[in-house]
């Protein structure tokens, strides 16, 4: 698992940048050459040159849309992982609550969740949080089926020598249980991973005032391509940094539990 994973960590690095200089390289071609329009697909120099200062009532720079993204992405991760992790390890020990609320749970990917956006805002108010809560609920559903696919699917073999070396039951869990159930807890975190950044970054875009996703919304609407490729590029670099961590995460943890 833990070679696999290594093996997947670099195979997903360099594809990332083997498909950015193919796509950069491509792009470059079609300007250059008259194939597209550069009213829709500008060239290479004016985006990266863009514009990053947005001139709405409350101007920020690239950089300050950047880390609020990644602070309600981490926040809603880790707070979606936590209360995953719980909810799984809940419906392992109590699998009568784990096969009622399964159902709902799945739910949740059918039912668009700002719906409840205008709820939060009255509960939370007008801040990050209604986005990262909204994000920790879309992050926490993968991590809490796949922790507790990984407690309930562990081989008898593991329950027994816990057992016949009578081993407290807080140190079984410790050794033996979570180190059997990681490699699902960590495939449920990357998922999560995936739904939290969907998550904040579609909330973004639809109601926020900050962020890159209200950066890439603003400057479609005022016309400024350049700037908002440039803005989809940071998008797509941050999504590929947090799925990337994470993975180098799993990959050395379970080494460290192998």
């Amino acid at each position: 698992m833990q070679r696999e994973l290594f093996r997947a960590l670099w195979s997903q690095v360099l594809t990332f940048f083997a498909l950015a200089v193919l796509i950069v390289a491509g792009w470059w071609l079609a300007t250059e050459s008259g194939l597209v329009d550069t009213r829709t697909f500008p060239e290479v120099g004016r985006i990266i040159g863009a514009q990053t200062q947005l001139s709405d009532p409350a101007p920020a720079t690239f950089l300050d849309h950047l880390a609020v993204t990644t602070v309600r992405v981490l926040a809603g991760l880790v707070a979606g992982c936590l209360l995953g992790f719980g909810l799984g390890v809940l419906f392992w020990r109590l699998p009568v609550v784990g096969r009622a609320l399964e159902p709902y749970l799945l739910a949740f990917y059918a039912v668009p969740l700002v719906v409840f956006y205008p709820f939060l805002l009255v509960l939370l108010g007008i801040n990050s949080w209604p986005i990262i809560a909204i994000s920790t609920v879309m992050c926490s559903v993968p991590v809490a089926l796949n922790t507790w696919i990984g407690f309930r699917e562990q081989k008898e073999i593991h329950k027994m020598v816990g057992l016949a070396l009578q081993m407290p039951p807080l140190l079984r869990f410790r050794r033996i249980e979570l180190p059997g159930a990681l490699p699902e807890i960590f495939t449920g975190a990357r998922v999560g991973a995936v739904y939290s950044l969907v998550g904040t970054i579609g909330m973004e875009f639809m109601v926020s005032s900050e962020g890159l996703g209200y950066a890439v919304r603003y400057q479609y609407e005022t016309f400024n391509v350049p700037s908002m490729y440039l803005f989809l590029a940071a998008t797509l670099a941050l999504s590929f940094v947090v799925v990337t961590a994470l993975l180098a995460v799993s990959a050395v943890s379970l080494r460290h539990h192998g």
